[in-house]
């Protein structure tokens, strides 16, 4: 058995070392093996819908997508969706002038939403930047 020295000049055994490193390495996969079990518990179902208006009609490109993350999808032509998620997430549903819409899963594969309208508050901004512009014209001080 050859001993060596360490950078602090300590003699250690190069039997030794690879002892340590290899129980390292079986601490470290075991570690990795646990978590990517807890990942395969997530078990992830499909859901499918249709989104629609107050009125029936279906609402195309509507943005369907997993509460607090990027992962989505939008509904077709006919308003039908589909989409894998894990089963305890939310979904989100967006489009331009509806009021957005989130709906927990709980267990169910087909999710059916009516949005409802928002265009008043679509109609009230560009009023009231008219009406700064107005006021802010006819109210300013020339000196």
């Amino acid at each position: 058995m050859k001993r060596r020295k360490n950078f602090l000049g300590k003699e250690f055994s190069l039997n030794k070392t690879l002892l340590l490193s290899f129980l390292l390495f079986l601490c470290l996969s075991n570690i990795y093996a646990q978590n990517n079990t807890k990942a395969d518990r997530n078990e992830k179902i499909r859901i499918r819908g249709t989104v629609t208006d107050e009125s029936g009609e279906a609402l195309i490109g509507t943005t369907v997508s997993v509460k607090g993350t990027a992962y989505g999808t939008s509904a077709d032509l006919e308003g039908k969706y589909s989409i894998e998620v894990p089963t305890n997430s939310t979904l989100t549903f967006n489009l331009i002038g509806y009021a957005e819409v989130n709906e927990p899963i709980e267990g169910r594969t087909e999710i059916n939403v009516v949005m409802k309208d928002e265009s008043e508050v679509l109609l009230f901004l560009p009023v009231k930047k008219l009406i700064r512009k107005y006021c802010r014209n006819k109210f300013t001080i020339n000196m």
